[in-house]
């Protein structure tokens, strides 16, 4: 706790440099910030602070008329990847980052199905499949050609 309080200090007064690295899980006062203000636990490595691990990243909501939903999907598994998330909370990372709208959308697609569903009961794969259905429609080449 005070290796804490002696970074939160430290931190406050020189915020330009930052010293520090954070990794998964847990934040390391790196070793340069050790030997410059003769911080750290009794033995002599870096001081460790818990940190939630099963926090929910944040990531940008889809936005139909900016985005198309196939970029958005590639950017949202790059993100997944990068943040280690495990497959089964996806459609929660993937739910808790979308507007009233979308997820309103797919609970009514996941409340339609058969059989009916719970929008929180779906894997990432049927929400990816509603989700295509709505924003990334087929095309018929004869009905577009019609249209021109």
């Amino acid at each position: 706790m005070r290796c804490l309080s002696y970074a939160i200090l430290w931190l406050s007064s020189n915020l330009l440099q930052f010293d520090c690295y954070l990794l998964v899980g847990t934040v390391r006062v790196c070793a340069v910030f050790n030997e410059k203000y003769n911080i750290g636990d009794e033995d002599g490595s870096a001081a460790t602070i818990g940190v939630n691990s099963t926090a929910t990243p944040n990531f940008s909501r889809f936005d139909s008329m900016s985005e198309l939903w196939q970029d958005y999907l590639s950017r949202f598994s790059t993100f997944l990847k990068a943040h280690d998330v495990p497959e089964s909370r996806k459609p929660q990372v993937f739910l808790t980052n979308q507007t009233a709208t979308v997820y309103k959308l797919l609970a009514n697609l996941a409340a339609q199905s058969s059989p009916p569903r719970r929008v929180n009961d779906l894997t990432m794969e049927e929400i990816e499949a509603f989700m295509t259905d709505q924003f990334n429609p087929n095309r018929f080449v004869v009905r577009e050609r019609f249209k021109f």
